[in-house]
């Protein structure tokens, strides 16, 4: 391209090629109800295609700059080295993806990308990544996670505990994984039955079933931006719900439960190994918060039988202790002493 057209459609054919002159930004527009064919080469330079009705890209391409204002459906993946932008329309990708790669961002203006949208770039600590305006920015707040790719999901819900989450969720893929500051943009219609000031992060490392749960802790939700901010401890599957239902009452790995020192609990079943009947060993860590209001504070039971089974106690009238309880009611005291416990410790 030496000056800027507009053609009813593009179709490069097996062994042709279509350049843009270089340093010029030409502007190749293609019309209403035309489509863009690349069976062969196409190099975009610094210029820009612009797609102004309902439109199909086939062929995967590599483009620099793109300006849809209509509906633009994908039967190929296609990628960006600078900018996509949507001002009217959306650009559904089927099973495909469009891909910003390590530089190219996105503007959703009047319109947005329906199915999967990816970008990868590098966390580094105390440093926030905006993955190219798609929606999501992370501050790792631990160390340097390394390059990280992020795939957007949206037109897509998950259902877990029989209820449905937003239509978007993200996929965070860390070289290394650890804590981190996160903020998720949703539109109101992503969001529409949900009542936004309810809402809550739910996490999952491998978004298979029954394996989503509540982020512990508040998030911050600003309405006038249409965002919600928390922190994390790992990276993995987010999505957003208003009912606390929607997750499992579990914390995964890398996260701990709060107990209220009055009457939570947490209940482990269908465990095959849960009868002891050989050497085995407990260890539970525990942040001690200076409640001495009851004698006793169990962390781990292997019996609901009160003399049976092996206790590991973070306070027992005034000490740390581990004992073993037989069924006929009697008990050994194993471990005492150390005085009232502070802070974090470990029990094995």
């Amino acid at each position: 391209l030496s000056s800027n057209i507009s053609v009813p459609y593009i179709d490069i054919q097996f062994g042709g090629t279509l350049i843009s002159q270089a340093s010029n930004s030409r502007e190749l527009t293609v019309s209403s109800n035309g489509n863009f064919t690349n069976s062969g080469t196409f190099t975009a330079n610094d210029g820009k295609v612009i797609f102004s009705g309902s439109n199909t890209i086939s062929g995967s391409s590599i483009f620099n700059n793109v300006e849809l204002s209509g509906n633009v459906s994908l039967s190929s993946d296609i990628s960006f080295s600078n900018s996509l932008t949507i001002t009217s329309g959306n650009l559904q990708t089927n099973s495909n993806k469009v891909s910003l790669g390590t530089s190219g961002t996105i503007t959703e203006s009047g319109g947005t990308v329906i199915g999967n949208l990816e970008a990868t770039r590098t966390l580094s600590n105390s440093t926030e990544e905006t993955f190219g305006i798609m929606g999501i920015s992370i501050t790792p707040s631990c160390d340097n996670l390394g390059s990280t790719a992020v795939t957007r999901i949206t037109g897509t819900v998950i259902t877990n505990n029989s209820l449905t989450s937003s239509s978007r969720y993200f996929h965070v893929n860390p070289t290394s994984n650890g804590k981190a500051t996160v903020k998720i943009n949703y539109t109101d219609d992503e969001i529409s039955s949900f009542n936004e000031a309810d809402l809550k992060l739910f996490f999952s490392e491998d978004n298979i079933a029954d394996s989503w749960y509540k982020v512990s802790g508040s998030p911050t939700v600003t309405a006038a931006s249409n965002q919600i901010q928390q922190d994390v401890n790992k990276l993995g599957y987010f999505t957003l719900h208003d009912n606390d239902g929607f997750g499992e009452s579990r914390p995964g790995s890398g996260y701990a439960l709060d107990f209220d020192g009055t009457n939570d609990y947490l209940t482990i079943s269908g465990l095959s190994n849960a009868n002891i009947s050989q050497n085995q060993t407990l260890i539970a860590w525990f942040e001690w918060y200076g409640d001495t209001g009851a004698p006793h504070r169990t962390i781990i039971c292997t019996s609901p039988d009160y003399r049976a089974g092996l206790k590991l106690m973070s306070y027992y009238h005034g000490s740390i202790a581990a004992w073993v309880g037989n069924n006929n009611g009697t008990s050994e005291y194993l471990l005492g002493g150390g005085g009232t416990p502070t802070g974090w410790n470990m029990l094995a």
